[in-house]
């Protein structure tokens, strides 16, 4: 006998309405086997200004910034609506196989690989590059790549050029993007590093 191993695969509101000063409740349904190791939500879109009366019902939330927030529960709950509430939230879930929605790349060890964005916007944002290495259990845990070059290829065009990519370098990539009216978060890149480590 055998089993099917699914990469989890995430259903929720496309789209969600709601006045100002109500409460919305959106949960996050999930298909994957093995069952999924954690659920989360992220906002990658929102005012500058970021609303403090966003919470998920554990209430756990961390900032990345003062516009990007994260939430560790498979429902997100929204208590008294206002205008900076709007925005584009993306429900993410992750088994061993891989988080839901992410795109993949293999590379092998001490070869070079490049990661592309396109960020549309005015003013023209900056932009910076997080990673969270696979070792990295904690969701909210993103750290700053600056050991790599992250360039600009063009207007709105953004690339992290990994030189000689390592075992160490294992893991989901994110580009955060920002001007003065608001920030954005790219959907996840999974980075998987196939051979020995330079170490070895």
């Amino acid at each position: 006998m055998c089993c099917l191993l699914v990469a989890p695969v995430v259903t929720t509101n496309r789209f969600v309405y709601s006045r100002l000063g109500r409460s919305i409740r959106v949960s996050c349904d999930v298909i994957s086997n093995p069952p999924p190791d954690k659920v989360y939500w992220y906002r990658t879109q929102s005012n500058a200004s970021g609303s403090e009366s966003v919470k998920s019902p554990t209430g756990q939330r961390a900032k990345i910034n003062s516009a990007i927030h994260y939430w560790s529960s498979p429902v997100l709950e929204i208590n008294s609506i206002v205008n900076e509430d709007a925005g584009v939230y993306i429900c993410v879930a992750e088994n061993k196989l891989q988080p839901s929605g992410e795109e993949a790349v293999i590379q092998r060890a001490e070869s070079a690989t490049t990661l592309f964005v396109y960020y549309p916007g005015l003013p023209l944002p900056n932009f910076r590059w997080k990673w969270r290495p696979r070792s990295c259990t904690d969701p909210m845990n993103l750290r700053e790549k600056t050991v790599f070059r992250g360039l600009f290829r063009a207007r709105n065009e953004a690339e992290l050029i990994v030189p000689a990519v390592d075992l160490h370098d294992d893991g989901v990539y994110f580009c955060e993007v920002y001007n003065g009216i608001g920030d954005a978060m790219s959907n996840p890149t999974n980075v998987t590093i196939i051979g020995k480590s330079s170490g070895d």
